[in-house]
């Protein structure tokens, strides 16, 4: 059992702060059947506990300890079953890792992205994908430890040959990504009207354009069910397994979401969209 009246005793440095500007955090931990019972009293015994000079301190602290409880929740079976997964991402983001591990600017991943979205020949598209998948990393990105670390996972590249963005990490590796399975019985893709839904359907309440592509993932990928940990105090999120969509596309329905460790672009699929709407 979770005992909430033990933290209000006024004997928790942090609890005020945390009813206060998190309250929803207590319902989402005691609703959240991917945890059990000790690791939420962990968690509230934890986060209640924390002293802190300030609210961004106190925020500080927190994500330090959801960072090092990610992946708690239950291992996904058959995920090749599932295939292709999902993934909804910052599109400036994207351009922007992109640019950074093989040296080519912006503009021009625009351009060649442009090509990929919107050419009608998956042939095409697949030979267009290739092609960029496998530049080759500039020195900064596979020399540098620290870019080495964040776009490889390794902290020295042991070739003398410079790896290929293919190789690289979607994420920072020491990050978890959040996608879904692509639906087989409603098609997402339909058009554009259905693919300017999408982040509102997965809950994102950001504003920033998106880019969707899809990728594959197998279990070396450590593929789990969320769990409030992961998520920390993003609002959005709704223990039990699917997306919680925003109230302005409501009712249509949110998706059975994953997490898991970073993907590498070698498992990017040919398919990408644009999302134009904020």
């Amino acid at each position: 059992m979770v005992d909430i009246s033990k933290y209000q005793t006024g004997s928790y440095a942090s609890y005020n702060r945390l009813e206060k500007n998190y309250g929803y955090f207590f319902l989402k931990i005691i609703s959240d059947h991917e945890m059990t019972d000790l690791n939420k009293n962990i968690c509230l015994e934890t986060i209640c506990s924390i002293t802190a000079s300030d609210e961004v301190d106190f925020q500080e602290k927190c994500e330090a300890y959801f960072n090092k409880n990610k992946l708690k929740g239950s291992s996904v079976l058959d995920i090749t079953k599932k295939n292709p997964f999902v993934r909804i991402h910052s599109k400036d983001a994207f351009i922007s890792q992109i640019s950074q591990i093989i040296g080519v600017r912006p503009s021009q991943l625009v351009s060649n992205l442009t090509y990929i979205i919107y050419n009608s020949d998956a042939k095409v598209r697949s030979l267009l994908l290739n092609s960029l998948l496998n530049s080759l990393a500039v020195n900064d990105s596979y020399m540098r430890e620290e870019n080495c670390l964040k776009f490889f996972g390794q902290k020295k590249w042991k070739s003398k040959t410079p790896p290929k963005l293919k190789d690289a990490f979607i994420l920072n590796y020491k990050s978890i990504q959040w996608s879904f399975p692509k639906p087989v019985k409603e098609d997402i893709f339909a058009d554009q009207n259905s693919i300017e839904k999408l982040p509102c359907r997965a809950g994102l309440t950001d504003s920033n354009k998106k880019i969707i592509f899809l990728y594959k993932l197998s279990d070396s990928y450590n593929v789990r069910k969320p769990t409030t940990l992961d998520a920390g105090f993003y609002e959005q999120f709704e223990p039990g397994g699917k997306t919680k969509p925003l109230s302005k596309c409501a009712p249509l329905l949110g998706f059975e979401e994953v997490v898991h460790i970073p993907n590498i672009f070698f498992n990017l699929e040919n398919q990408f969209y644009e999302v134009f709407k904020s």
